[in-house]
């Protein structure tokens, strides 16, 4: 039995662990209150040292639980969100990934057979000729570059070229169960059709007081993520190929306490409410 592993200060513990097997692994059952949202899930992460990005489908995990909470609230207001499988307009948006998703994406390319995983990597390289064409590929390739007041522009810029996202197939996402969180967090309430041109200001976004794509950002980073913190998703490959992870690797357990200890002190923003819970 492994020993008790405390991932909140002041209250919330994980308290009775279980291996999961011998020595690689440890699972508790979570119990959490985030922003008014009650998250139960079991949680398995390695007992070994990993980089940041093992814990990634532990945020999967948290950011579905909160959104199938926002729908059942606005389904008693009387609204529905109108996002479906077929409706693919947003998936011709400009992406912004974390460098961990990024990372997290090229591997999933690089673990396909062929020849999926060549059609694939084909249609990211098409993706890099347009915008080439467009004059905006070393633009994208820089993020730290583009200023606040010129990112709308930018994004209306890169949805008029209608370059679909490399996994898109039949309108829908091919890599739903892996899809990022900014496209887990990006949830609308209006006719779908709106979605087509962002242009007009007809769409109606769907306010999330918790987005676990965030904490993501800064989830590895000992300082506040800057501008250019994050990589446009047809970039993935060509930027993870060339920035090899340096990430601190730790045990799963410090990096999960490590999250929890962020929900907790910043998931009160505009809610009123405190992050609790238990683990067990």
């Amino acid at each position: 039995m492994a020993d008790p592993i405390n991932v909140f200060r002041g209250g919330m513990g994980m308290a009775e662990t279980t291996p999961s097997d011998a020595q690689d692994f440890v699972t508790a059952q979570v119990d959490l209150q985030v922003a008014g949202t009650r998250v139960q899930f079991a949680l398995t992460v390695p007992t070994a040292p990993v980089p940041p990005g093992a814990i990634l489908p532990v945020f999967q995990t948290l950011s579905e639980a909160i959104h199938a909470d926002v729908a059942s609230g606005l389904e008693e207001e009387g609204k529905r969100i109108s996002c479906r499988a077929g409706c693919g307009a947003c998936c011709r948006q400009l992406v912004p990934i974390t460098k961990i998703e990024a990372r997290y994406l090229a591997e999933l390319v690089e673990s396909m057979s062929q020849p999926r995983q060549s059609e694939i990597r084909s249609r990211f390289a098409e993706v890099l000729r347009r915008l080439e064409e467009a004059g905006i590929l070393e633009t994208l390739r820089h993020p730290e570059w583009v200023l606040p007041e010129t990112k709308e522009k930018l994004g209306l810029t890169y949805f008029g070229l209608g370059i679909p996202c490399p996994f898109l197939e039949n309108e829908s996402c091919s890599i739903h169960e892996n899809r990022p969180l900014v496209c887990r967090e990006y949830l609308v309430t209006s006719p779908p059709e709106h979605c087509a041109n962002p242009a007009w200001k007809l769409v109606e976004g769907v306010n999330l007081l918790v987005r676990m794509s965030g904490f993501l950002a800064r989830f590895a980073e000992s300082e506040p993520p800057g501008p250019g913190s994050w990589v446009v998703l047809p970039l993935a490959l060509e930027w993870a190929a060339s920035h090899p992870d340096e990430s601190p690797a730790r045990p799963g357990p410090v990096w999960v306490e490590r999250l929890f200890q962020m929900v907790a002190g910043e998931s009160t923003v505009g809610s009123g409410r405190r992050a609790e819970g238990s683990a067990q």
